[in-house]
This record gives structure tokens, sequence and C-alpha cells, in this order.
């Protein structure tokens, strides 16, 4: 709704994608209506899209951090598509050395199920309750039945606090991008009106 984010932004606020969401389609609506506007040669269509905002410059701002659908882009920035590269490297290199050691011989009297999962944000492996003294790790949680104990085995822990940090570090550069872009937006609020 329009008197919802632009109400933040009179106010400074920082739009979130919902918001930036609802601003993009004000921006097409606007688009649309410039174009109505422009096949009439009545004086009020005329006078009207004198006063409109050019909302094309705008919503090239949103689309340049977010998808139509209201999805961050992983390239918004030079910063977040070098993160997002380092959360998918990272990942794959977790989930490999995972499945690397849930495959090792030593480990099927150990293991309640030879699959990775997260639990906490970390990557873990499903061990049977009772069993968790086979290896040295950090236990996260338990399965409803207390049959399984999700634990992060010690060798992934330095991967597993890499890919915590980069997924703080895409936060604040989301955080900070959303900053910027409802900066320029509030900018333009007495266009908006």
């Amino acid at each position: 709704l329009f008197s919802t984010w632009f109400q933040r932004l009179k106010r400074e606020a920082v739009l979130q994608t919902l918001e930036l969401r609802d601003c993009r389609r004000f921006c097409i609506e606007c688009l649309a209506l410039e174009e109505v506007f422009k096949r009439s040669n009545h004086a009020w269509a005329v006078g009207r899209q004198s006063r409109m905002l050019r909302a094309d410059v705008p919503l090239r701002a949103i689309d340049k951090f977010m998808t139509p659908s209201g999805e961050v882009r992983p390239d918004a920035s030079d910063t977040l598509a070098r993160l997002f590269q380092e959360k998918s490297s990272q990942t794959k290199a977790l989930q490999s050395t995972l499945v690397r050691l849930s495959t090792q011989h030593e480990m099927e009297t150990v293991l309640q199920e030879k699959f990775v999962t997260t639990r906490e944000g970390r990557w873990v492996l499903p061990v049977k309750s009772g069993m968790q003294h086979a290896f040295q790790g950090i236990i996260h949680a338990s399965s409803q039945s207390k049959q399984t104990v999700f634990m992060e085995p010690e060798t992934i822990i330095p991967m597993n606090n890499r890919l915590r940090q980069v997924e703080l570090e895409v936060e604040m550069d989301i955080e900070r991008l959303l900053t910027e872009l409802s900066q320029y937006l509030s900018s333009l609020q007495a266009d908006f009106a």
C-alpha cells in the first residue's frame, strides 16, 4: 500500500523488501499512467503529466537491488556478489567434507543415517544417541524421539564459523544497501506525493 511505505519514507525509515516491492509497483503504475497521459491532448492530462514522478529512475534503482518478486539480487553490489559466491563455495565444501566423513567405514556404527543437515545454522551429522563420544564435536540439537543427536564434527568448526561470518556479512551489506536505497527514495518523497 502506498500510504504505508510512503509514510515510512517521510519518517526517513529504512524500507524493507516488501515495502520496496510495493514502491516498485507504484513506479510501474506511474509509468503506465504516464503512457495514458501521453496519448491525450486534454489540458488536464498534459498538466498532470508534467507534475508526475519520473518513475523510471527510482524503478531502475529498485531493480538494481531486487528482483520483481522481492528477492535481493546476489549481484546488487560487488561485495554482495563476492559474499554470495563465497557462501556457495563454503557450503559446497562443508557438504563435501561431511559426506566424505559420513561414508568412512568407522562411522557406520556411529551415524543414525548417512546424510548431512543443518541445525542452528551449522552443518551437522545425525549421530545415534549414546554414540556422541565416538568423535570430537559439538551437539547442536536432538531429534524429537531423542534417538538422534545432531553433531558438528570438530574438524569442520572453522568452516562452519566462516560460513556464519559470511552470512552475517551478507546481512550487513543488504542492510547497507537498503539504507542507501531508502535514503535515495526519501529524497524523492516530494515527487511521490
